[in-house]
């Protein structure tokens, strides 16, 4: 079945936006669908477009100075050209539809505003996930066809299927990723059976 856009406000409540990508030569189509409104936006695509995203997803992993500067300022940029509209205030969920390159971007870790602060305080940094939740569809019609009969969906109850991961260890087992150390996130145990508490 091909979804049109009503078919897929059906299944968006009014603090979701799904938001389709389509990638052209020079520019970058941006569809937006909340449950009441539908709209396009035509962006020019900023030079060497590709090599920015490529670079995004390198520097992303580093935990060297320069390249961590590397990373706010791409972080930025990409959220800027990925993400140049307003949202009403009452959304706070994006539905991301990637396309081609774009499918390979973190949305989360893109940054709403410049970043001037300490390089490698990561708190401070202004994700994007800080400001909305995120998940990724691979295409519209996917998104329908899976969820249109999904009564858990529907009436927006959480199954009790669920999988959580939590990268927690004992500081004597040291992980190494990339030449550098992995700290332990002790406070994502807690989440996860907090979560579990609901379920």
């Amino acid at each position: 079945t091909t979804a049109s856009v009503n078919d897929l406000q059906t299944l968006i409540d009014k603090n979701t936006a799904l938001l389709s990508y389509f990638v052209g030569n020079e520019k970058i189509y941006i569809f937006s669908i909340t449950v009441d409104d539908f709209k396009m936006w035509e962006v020019d695509k900023i030079k060497k477009f590709d090599d920015k995203v490529e670079e995004f997803n390198e520097v992303i992993l580093s935990y060297k100075e320069d390249k961590v500067k590397k990373y706010h300022k791409l972080a930025y940029e990409l959220y800027n050209q990925l993400l140049p509209l307003d949202f009403p205030k009452n959304i706070n969920r994006l539905i991301i539809v990637p396309d081609g390159i774009i499918g390979t971007i973190s949305f989360d870790a893109l940054f709403t505003e410049e970043y001037t602060g300490e390089v490698k305080k990561y708190t401070d940094f202004p994700f994007l996930v800080y400001k909305y939740n995120i998940s990724y569809v691979y295409s519209g019609n996917l998104f329908y066809n899976t969820f249109s009969d999904n009564e858990i969906w529907q009436n927006e109850r959480p199954s009790k299927d669920w999988f959580g991961i939590a990268p927690v260890f004992k500081e004597d087992n040291k992980l190494e990723f990339m030449g550098s150390n992995v700290e332990t996130l002790p406070g994502t145990e807690e989440e996860i059976n907090t979560i579990e508490q609901y379920l």
